[in-house]
């Protein structure tokens, strides 16, 4: 392989052309190394350039340096501690227990447990549970994300609502239209039981609200009250 002659005059001055040629600058290709015969190797010294030591080394030290290059891995084995695995089945795991509503009527649920084990990072799937404060019934609900979770999330938080308003009365839908619109405080429509770990969107919430309201005046427009059977 050719050369600048720029890059041997400073080798020259020193007197290292004959050792670099002696012991042969070793490289990829075998055949290109070069190796002087006619140079006795007694009278060879080696005392490379500083600018150009990194470019030459000598042959016999070629194989400490290439196998100084590799790294190899052992693979290595962890156990997990009992408590270790109970922590982690039980990070999300939720139990409530639902308590009578006025001290003689008993709910016709009792209570109920959930629990998440997530297989990725954040979660996909979602879950819901909460109690219809005006028919006192409960709704329990999983969703499962495919390809994310934005659309299980927002089912979480919005289905219900739309449940629950549907079950309610003309004259209740008539109370919460009138308060909305006089900006008066409104009575809770749903009792959420959520684990500290679910998430819950609040910055879409004006979003999610304004779409309820249309909903329930869509369903004032379609009652006119004469009716008192729900229609879900």
């Amino acid at each position: 392989m050719p050369a600048p002659t720029q890059l041997f005059f400073p080798l020259i001055r020193n007197c290292e052309l004959s050792r670099i040629y002696g012991t042969a600058c070793y490289c990829h290709h075998k055949h290109l190394c070069c190796s002087s015969s006619y140079i006795p190797q007694s009278r060879l010294r080696y005392t490379p350039h500083p600018a150009y030591a990194t470019f030459c080394r000598p042959k016999e030290n070629w194989w400490q340096y290439t196998q100084g290059r590799r790294y190899a891995s052992t693979p290595q084995k962890f156990y997990l501690t009992p408590p270790q695995v109970n922590s982690i089945l039980k990070a999300n795991e939720y139990s409530f227990k639902v308590p009578e509503f006025d001290g003689k009527n008993v709910s016709s649920i009792l209570g109920f447990d959930s629990n998440q084990l997530p297989a990725n990072a954040p979660i996909e799937d979602r879950r819901s549970a909460a109690t219809c404060l005006q028919t006192r019934g409960m709704l329990l609900g999983v969703f499962d994300g495919h390809a994310g979770c934005a659309c299980s999330q927002a089912v979480s938080e919005r289905l219900f609502y739309y449940i629950a308003v549907s079950l309610l009365p003309h004259e209740t839908l008539l109370e919460i239209e009138n308060a909305v619109e006089s900006g008066r405080a409104l009575l809770p429509i749903l009792q959420w039981h959520k684990h500290p770990n679910d998430y819950f969107s609040k910055e879409a919430s004006k979003l999610y609200f304004n779409s309820l309201r249309t909903y329930w005046q869509e369903l004032i427009d379609l009652n006119t009250g004469e009716s008192t059977d729900i229609d879900v």
